[in-house]
């Protein structure tokens, strides 16, 4: 098996390097983001981890090639934004949003086509391929496979046509003709060993695993397996260790081992749920009920086609089909305006350059036959396009409205969880709340409760923003409720250290592994002492003395209120206070949000300067300002996070 000794050869000597990565590297690039470098160093951080981003971490990739995206808005780059499509396009594709990823390679594709990028749109139409494979659709899946290996093969692209080879080769599997198949597959293998790829060759190997497993060769196909199986671990490519698995089960199944076909079929469902790969997910699902129906498992049967029929209607319903032919329909389209564009261009020039008149007149009667054609048959295209947009509007329209109403009751339910401005007034007269949810609901929120003759206020930052952060709020604000009524606890680390508990115990019922929580500014006032309390995980509070030139500090302890390895007890810091002070409570969401000239963030000292500048006017009015100049900062930019500022004046 010289194939098989010369992979196993490579992955033993390091030849490659593609290792998962950690969180810290996703922080450090995070952090890269947030600082003042110039935006073309920003692009060139995302572009040296893109590749592997997208693969190992796609929802986090989707993120970054979108920030990079508004960065090229900046920079005019048509190359930057070819290749951040490109990327956004396989993190979509990765996690099974094939509309979506349909849509960002048609983008890269027209751009490709403007700047004449061979090698790019070589690799879209790959991408393209890929999307309409698993998309069940293999006429057009080889279409564009083949479109990309008669461009691979004209500027000599060896790694892209071990890529093409390998895909047309599932193609012509999927079709039944097999020999075909074969054929194509020997040759990415061939490609990859000598490019010392060892991981797409050892995806290429489980692939004819399974044909050799079909013909009766079942000792090769074990073999092939194995080693393609040792590849992806020790590269973490669960999606690599998933497919490896599950090959491996029907391979056991079809042996009669049906103990061992179901243990590797359940290792493989862990591992695609590692990965978030809800297709191959949903495909072990069906597996799975299969297998055990055959075996009489009728009840868990049962249990994993529900699981396979409800990720196929989240991947892949009737409006996405619906969507992938709009995608490309628009593309098309686009394209055909393109190319009359251009067809116009050339008759000038020719116009000018030939100087008989008939041959002018010719010549234009000619382009104008061509452009007649091309308009009547854009015109009947365009009647089809319309008729199929006007159907997917209504469709929209009815699922957009449920989604609203939904949302907009949400809303009203996480509205009763606040306190009326009314009341925190009647608590403090002289304050503001500026609440500016990035959605129509919020993961911040901010709470008040009057204890004996101390006033509770809190301004509060949950995990996540929308839905998601919504629901959290509900419980944090929740657990806030039940640790002073419930509790009768008043000091602010008191509550913070039972809130924290409560959280936890909450999220415990649950059998998922819920690591979400809140960051808070929490403060005690009495008014009569002129004394106040205060604790924060995370946060701070400002303190704006009367008369001062500087906002004092004081920070809040570096742990969440939520599931933290180190957790402490929360400090309790008390601090006296005089007539004319104002107190600022707040969420990040302000600061970190991105605006101005060169689209950074506002950051915390120009918000400090601000507060200090405005510090003359009332607070309403401070809440006006406020605002305003948040909304002058982002500009067109989209809002990134809730804001909640909460300010009090003794």
């Amino acid at each position: 098996m010289y194939f098989l000794r010369k992979i196993i050869l490579i992955a033993i000597f390091g030849l490659i390097s593609s290792n998962a990565f950690s969180q810290n590297l996703i922080d450090s690039l995070k952090t890269t983001l947030d600082s003042d470098f110039p935006i073309e160093e920003k692009l060139a951080a995302i572009k040296k981890v893109a590749n592997q981003l997208a693969y190992s971490h796609p929802d986090t990739m989707v993120y970054f090639s979108n920030y990079a995206l508004r960065m090229t808005e900046v920079t005019k780059s048509k190359k930057d934004k070819i290749f951040f499509l490109g990327i956004l396009g396989d993190a979509q594709f990765k996690l099974s949003n094939y509309s979506e990823a349909l849509k960002a390679n048609f983008d890269a594709c027209k751009l490709c086509e403007e700047v004449k990028d061979t090698f790019e749109l070589a690799h879209m139409y790959n991408s393209i391929g890929s999307i309409y494979r698993v998309s069940s659709k293999p006429d057009q899946a080889k279409k564009y496979f083949k479109k990309s290996i008669k461009l691979r093969e004209n500027i000599k692209d060896s790694v892209g046509l071990a890529s093409n080879y390998n895909n047309i080769g599932i193609i012509y599997m999927m079709t039944s003709k097999y020999d075909t198949g074969m054929t194509y597959w020997s040759k990415s293998l061939e490609i990859k060993l000598a490019i010392g790829d060892s991981v797409g060759a050892a995806t290429t190997m489980s692939n004819m695993a399974m044909y050799y497993r079909d013909i009766g060769e079942t000792d090769k196909a074990l073999e092939f397996l194995n080693n393609a199986l040792t590849i992806k671990q020790n590269i973490n490519d669960h999606t690599g260790i998933s497919t490896a698995y599950l090959n491996l089960g029907e391979l056991y199944i079809k042996q009669g081992e049906q103990d061992k076909g179901e243990e590797y079929y359940l290792m493989a469902l862990e591992e695609a749920k590692i990965s978030n790969t809800k297709q191959l997910e949903s495909w072990i699902h069906f597996t799975l009920s299969e297998t055990y129906y055959e075996s009489g498992k009728h009840k868990k049967a049962y249990d994993h086609f529900l699981l396979h029929r409800n990720l196929q209607e989240t991947i892949f319903n009737e409006e996405t089909a619906k969507n992938l032919e709009v995608v490309e329909s628009k593309y098309q389209n686009e394209k055909k305006a393109l190319l009359i564009a251009n067809l116009e261009k050339e008759k000038k020039a020719q116009d000018l350059k030939q100087q008989h008149i008939l041959i002018s007149g010719s010549i234009g009667f000619l382009a104008l036959l061509i452009i007649i054609f091309i308009v009547t048959k854009n015109y009947r295209q365009k009647k089809k396009d319309n008729l199929i947009i006007s159907e997917q509007k209504n469709i929209l329209f009815e699922k957009n409205q449920e989604i609203t109403d939904s949302i907009t009751y949400a809303r009203r339910l996480q509205n009763a969880i606040l306190p009326p401005t009314e009341l925190v007034k009647s608590f403090l007269p002289k304050s503001f709340i500026l609440f500016q949810p990035k959605d129509v609901i919020s993961g911040d929120f901010y709470w008040a409760e009057k204890v004996n003759n101390k006033i509770l206020i809190a301004a509060a930052d949950c995990t996540g923003h929308g839905v998601p952060g919504a629901m959290v709020s509900v419980v944090c604000s929740n657990a806030l409720n039940r640790a002073t009524k419930e509790f009768k606890l008043e000091e602010p680390a008191k509550i913070l250290d039972k809130t924290r508990s409560l959280v936890i115990e909450t999220f415990e019922k649950s059998n998922e592994s819920v690591k979400d929580g809140m960051d808070i500014a929490l403060c005690s006032i009495d008014l009569s002492k002129k004394v106040i309390e205060f604790s924060g995980a995370n946060n701070p509070l400002w303190i704006l003395r009367e008369g001062a030139s500087e906002i004092e500090e004081i920070k809040g302890d570096k742990q969440p209120i939520g599931v933290y390895n180190y957790s402490q007890p929360f400090t309790n810091h008390t601090v006296k206070i005089g007539a004319g002070d104002t107190l600022f409570l707040f969420s990040d969401g302000y600061a970190d949000q991105f605006g101005g000239e060169k689209g950074k963030k506002l950051k915390y000292k120009p918000f400090k300067e601000m507060l200090i500048n405005i510090s003359s006017h009332d607070l309403e009015k401070q809440s006006e300002i406020l605002l305003k100049k948040f909304n002058d900062w982002k500009g067109q930019l989209e809002q990134v996070d809730d804001i909640c500022i909460i300010g009090v004046k003794v």
